[in-house]
């Protein structure tokens, strides 16, 4: 249920005037709209400010309530405590609109007020929206008030842990910078033990160097072994011996002549040829021997020597590669990571990723 009113009124206020009827006691918002006229034709009332005025039946008091607008139309819902406090009638009530700087209003209407039968009746007082709105600020501003006083002492306090927090941090602070000192001792003797790496691989290398060189010897002299036999087998032997895969033939047991080779003392065995047996002087054979021996000894020693010198060497490159490289390092068929964890049957590799179905392990 409600109370709604519907009158017409022109801002030319030469209109007859219009009546409403409220109630004290009613609490349903009383509605009055007024369809505005200006000069006959409808008012333009978009983008007004609206407020309905009364003076009050006792003639001493008014009521302002805040409007809307739509159209020609404007629309108040009232509050009857208020705009009721004084019954009678009154023929003091009309619209006004504020609109780019200038106010309008219309031609007055009158509201009659029945009385309660209850008692108990506020006295009467002036009313105005914009007062109250400003009363309810000023309690706002208090309630604000309040809150920030009570945000300032949680800010004091706030403060007092945010003072303990920073003597923490100093604290922390300084143990980081024990640990940065213990840190750049920790490079400088990284460094150092990088450089004997060096030094170590540099002098594995030369050492490597000479062994080339000595082995490279021991070949020319296993070489030299070689023509020793091939000399024997052509001048030493009768018949042919088997040096390093190759049969030597006396030339006087073999005749060629452009077509056919013929090779004298040899005959067939089980569809293979089988050369005469070979027969050598002793002493040649003997001394040649005892050569090839002394040639295998050494070239033994000096392999060994060479293996050796390249196990130095893979050691002082690895030294050197874990001191001061980068990772992944790889040292002969051997890689280095850093920071790889293996858990549960799970091996966790950082720094890799997937690349053509092969695992690829950037440098870190």
């Amino acid at each position: 249920m409600r109370n709604e009113q519907i009158i017409s009124l022109d801002l030319s206020k030469t209109g007859p005037g219009e009546i409403v009827t409220a109630g004290q006691g009613d609490s349903s918002g009383t509605t009055i709209t007024a369809e505005v006229y200006d000069n006959g034709e409808a008012a333009d009332l978009a983008g007004s400010t609206a407020w309905l005025v009364v003076l009050l039946p006792d003639r001493e008091h008014y009521y302002r309530g805040a409007c809307s607008v739509s159209g020609s139309s404007v629309s108040c819902t009232v509050d009857e405590s208020k705009l009721c406090s004084v019954a009678g009638y009154t023929d003091e009530a009309y619209f006004t609109f504020t609109k780019n700087g200038k106010t309008f209003s219309t031609e007055r209407f009158a509201i009659e007020i029945y009385r309660s039968a209850l008692d108990g009746q506020e006295p009467s007082e002036n009313w105005d929206a914009a007062v109250d709105d400003l009363i309810a600020r000023g309690e706002a501003a208090v309630s604000a008030a309040n809150e920030a006083a009570s945000d300032a002492n949680g800010a004091a306090a706030n403060a007092d842990e945010a003072t303990d927090d920073a003597n923490d941090a100093a604290a922390n602070a300084n143990a980081a910078a024990e640990l940065a000192s213990a840190a750049t001792t920790a490079a400088s003797g990284a460094a150092s033990t990088a450089n004997d790496a060096a030094q170590s691989a540099i002098s594995a290398a030369a050492n490597i160097e000479s062994m080339i060189r000595e082995s490279l010897g021991g070949l020319s002299d296993i070489g030299d072994i070689g023509g020793a036999l091939d000399r024997l087998a052509r001048e030493s032997c009768s018949g042919g011996i088997y040096v390093s895969g190759t049969w030597y033939v006396k030339s006087s047991a073999v005749e060629w002549d452009g077509t056919v080779l013929t090779v004298h003392g040899s005959r067939p065995d089980d569809g293979r040829m089988h050369l005469p047996t070979t027969r050598c002087r002793g002493e040649d054979a003997y001394e040649l021997a005892r050569s090839a021996s002394e040639a295998v000894s050494t070239m033994s020693a000096t392999v060994e020597g060479l293996l050796e010198s390249v196990g130095v060497l893979t050691s002082a490159v690895r030294s050197l590669a874990l001191a001061a490289g980068s990772y992944p390092v790889v040292v002969g068929e051997t890689m280095y990571l850093r920071g790889v964890t293996y858990s549960s049957g799970r091996l966790t590799v950082p720094a890799a990723s997937l690349a053509s179905g092969r695992m690829l392990i950037s440098k870190h």
